[in-house]
């Protein structure tokens, strides 16, 4: 029977007031709902595999045959789908335990139309899929994990154990490779261990604070991310998060479920199983530093019981997804054997500041501080002096190893700031336990103007000067107009700060032949570490007048040539600069005429509120190096895209 007639039968006897979804009356009538039958979703999981067959080498990069439909679930009236995709290991045949990859399939009235995580429109599906599809809180999940990142260099921490008892072999199942199913990169640095078809013990990675724990949900209750505990670490600067998720329901010990209990590492703090969202028992492992979520984007760490790639975990199917700079792919492994043992101090060590006193006026470069640290189990490993300035905690001066200590601090070789000043310990012990809190917490005012440093080089009107060291010290080169693919070699890929001269701008490049992330520099940049380029990877530069006009974008990067999207998409745009552009420009043309964004600073766009009616179009971007319209780059090549039409049901008031 036709699905407006049913619903006029329904509420001719039943007299309610019902609307059935809210769109213009002139829309088309809906597209025939596709037969109710298993060979329905034969024709999902084959349109799935083609789509993924068809984008492999930059979206999934594995063979179809990698890749496995784990389920199929159809929405009440059968025009949704939803495909959970999991890993095949090519050589043991065996699935490997991990996230699920998550594919949405929607009917068009003759075919089922498939959405890829990397797909532009991803998130809204999830956003909207039908709640007997996905839960809120499932929606949550994946919306925390493929938040869209903007990849920059990260510090990478140290100090971690492998998370299961001292002596066992675990498997690894991916690490990097999560980029395939997450393709925001928030799971990038995150680790997922497996026994295959078995529970084990986790023990404490680095010792913490717990911060957030779930230990209720059952296992095969895959509406949520599942049971987890998260471990809040003080002792790194920004404070770190470590999770441990799929854990046992009620594995956690009941002394572990309130915030802010200590934990030591190596404490028992769960059972590794595959409460939600998992193809089968294991534990995903990473550190984050977001305070907001038990979800964040994952950090570099070293395990000091892994001896390969600096301490890091790598199977070889991850090698074509480790492509950030810094990352360490040299060798691999499928197994790792833990070194992490029972812990016989669960006592955090402690500390104190008696001086300088609070309300402590400095009217001088140089701070004295005196304090004590001590530890009465395991012994007293380490101190640090910390001071928070410029909205962040850090380190200063070097490790005390003394348990009475006394130091002279110069705040202006530390570029502190005039104004409030805090000052605390971190205190480490033998066990690997630190302290809790800020122990010796104490406020001073810095009342003391600092003489700038003089420049290391100084570049004239039409030079450019690089620096090793952020505020324009330490090792230098001064540039000449012209191209240099070869950098001194004390100062090539370690550059932290750039001065530009009046008549040049500087176009920076991570890779030597003048290609990879690149950007361009129009005035002196003290600290690049908050800029797009970063700091330590810049191998090639070119320096050239401004009055020079700049290439064209000749990389438009998404949305790919030819790609479709529903109407109703929220659409991005993005390219690669080659160099020389500081604005850009978009320009779009289909069947209503031109439309174009304002002068950009980044190199993406995202439409936002914007909606492309149905319709093919062209779009093409350009750049400029000043604002006065005299330095602007040709067009690029131009790319194309189709938005197709989405018919909906009409708007139907009912008679009360």
């Amino acid at each position: 029977m036709n699905r407006k007639l049913v619903i006029t039968f329904f509420l001719i006897f039943s007299s309610i007031f019902i609307v059935v979804y809210s769109i213009s009356t002139n829309a088309a009538p809906p597209p025939p709902t596709p037969p109710a039958d298993e060979n329905e979703r034969e024709l999902i999981e084959r349109a799935v595999l083609n789509a993924i067959d068809g984008q492999r080498e930059y979206v999934l990069g594995y063979l179809v045959n990698d890749i496995q439909i784990a389920d199929v679930q159809l929405s009440q009236d059968e025009s949704w789908g939803v495909v959970y995709l999991e890993r095949i290991d090519p050589q043991t045949g065996e699935v490997l335990p991990s996230e699920p990859g998550l594919a949405f399939a929607q009917w068009t009235g003759s075919d089922w139309e498939v959405t890829l995580p990397t797909d532009p429109g991803w998130i809204d599906l999830v956003r909207s899929a039908p709640e007997n599809l996905l839960t809120d809180e499932y929606k949550i999940s994946y919306i925390e994990m493929y938040q869209i990142e903007i990849l920059s260099a990260q510090a990478t921490y140290s100090g971690y154990l492998l998370p299961w008892e001292a002596g066992r072999m675990v498997y690894l199942s991916q690490s990097t490779g999560h980029d395939q199913y997450i393709p925001s990169g928030s799971a990038h640095y995150s680790f997922d261990f497996y026994i295959s078809k078995t529970m084990y013990q986790l023990r404490a990675s680095k010792a913490g604070t717990v911060w957030r724990t779930r230990w209720g949900v059952p296992n095969g209750d895959d509406s949520d991310m599942g049971n987890y505990i998260v471990l809040k670490d003080t002792s790194t600067s920004p404070t770190t998060y470590q999770l441990y998720l799929h854990l046992a329901q009620n594995s956690i010990p009941v002394e572990l479920r309130t915030e802010g209990a200590f934990v030591s590492q190596g404490q028992f703090i769960g059972i590794a199983d595959d409460t939600g969202q998992s193809t089968g028992h294991h534990l995903h492992f990473h550190v984050h530093t977001n305070p907001n979520s038990y979800w964040g984007t994952s950090v570099d760490i070293t395990f000091d019981d892994v001896d390969i790639n600096g301490g890091r975990p790598r199977r070889e199917s991850d090698l074509k997804y480790c492509t950030r700079p810094g990352d360490v792919c040299n060798q691999f492994r499928n197994f790792y054997i833990s070194g992490n043992g029972a812990p016989g101090d669960t006592t955090p060590p402690t500390g104190d500041l008696f001086e300088p006193a609070t309300g402590f006026m400095a009217n001088s470069p140089s701070v004295h501080v005196e304090g004590w640290s001590f530890d009465e189990e395991s012994g007293l490993n380490h101190a640090r002096l910390i001071a928070f300035y410029d909205n962040a905690w850090h380190e200063v001066g070097d490790e005390i190893s003394n348990i009475a200590f006394s130091l002279d601090w110069d705040m202006c070789t530390s570029d502190v700031p005039d104004g409030p000043v805090s000052l605390a310990l971190r205190v480490w012990d033998n066990a690997g336990n630190p302290t809790l809190g800020l122990p010796g917490l104490t406020h001073i005012i810095k009342n003391y103007s600092c003489v700038a440093a003089t420049p290391a080089c100084k570049p004239g009107l039409d030079q450019a000067g690089i620096y090793s060291d952020s505020d324009f010290q330490g090792d230098c080169q001064i540039l000449d107009l012209g191209e240099y693919s070869q950098l001194s070699p004390n100062i090539d890929n370690d550059i932290e700060s750039i001065q530009v001269g009046a008549n040049v701008v500087a176009e920076l490049f991570n890779h030597a032949d003048f290609t990879g992330r690149s950007e361009t520099i129009i005035q002196d940049e003290s600290d690049l570490e908050d800029n797009p380029i970063g700091v330590n990877q810049i191998t090639s530069i070119k320096v050239s007048a401004k009055s020079m006009s700049p290439a064209a974008p000749v990389v438009l990067i998404s949305p790919n040539n030819g790609e479709q999207f529903p109407s109703g998409s929220s659409l991005s745009f993005s390219w690669r600069d080659p160099g020389g552009g500081t604005q850009f420009q978009v320009l779009i043309n289909g069947p209503d005429g031109e439309t174009s964004s304002q002068w950009l600073s980044t190199p993406y766009w995202n439409l936002a509120g914007l909606q492309l009616p149905a319709g093919l179009y062209t779009w093409k971007v350009r750049a400029r190096s000043c604002t006065d319209n005299s330095c602007i780059s040709p067009w690029s090549e131009s790319s194309t895209l189709n938005i197709t039409a989405v018919t909906t049901l009409p708007s139907i008031t009912a008679p009360f």
